[in-house]
């Protein structure tokens, strides 16, 4: 018998963050560099059938309307306090790859 060690969330940061609050279980979470995202859990099984994708158009779309960027992001960790962390992590490698 396997235990899961973590959770995933999706996480949204941008002009279009607010398509989270739609989602059952949606939070805020400000990163460790203090930014906000708009996160909600994704069960396991969505995240392995990429069922988590289906959303996207709708973001990108609206991002086209509003000539800015929504920085959608999938994570998994085990708590709120290491999804902080990550999202700066990965937010940081990002912003430097753009450079």
């Amino acid at each position: 018998m396997t235990t899961d060690l973590g959770i995933y969330y999706k996480c949204f940061r941008g002009a279009n963050a607010h398509f989270a609050l739609t989602e059952p279980h949606s939070f805020t979470v400000n990163d460790a560099a203090g930014r906000d995202w708009i996160c909600y859990p994704v069960p396991k099984e969505v995240v392995q059938n990429l069922d988590m994708l289906s959303d996207l158009v709708d973001v990108e779309r609206a991002d086209k309307m509003s000539d800015e960027e929504t920085d959608v992001r999938l994570v998994s960790c085990r708590d709120k306090t290491e999804l902080a962390a990550k999202l700066a992590d990965e937010s940081q490698q990002g912003d430097d790859d753009e450079e």
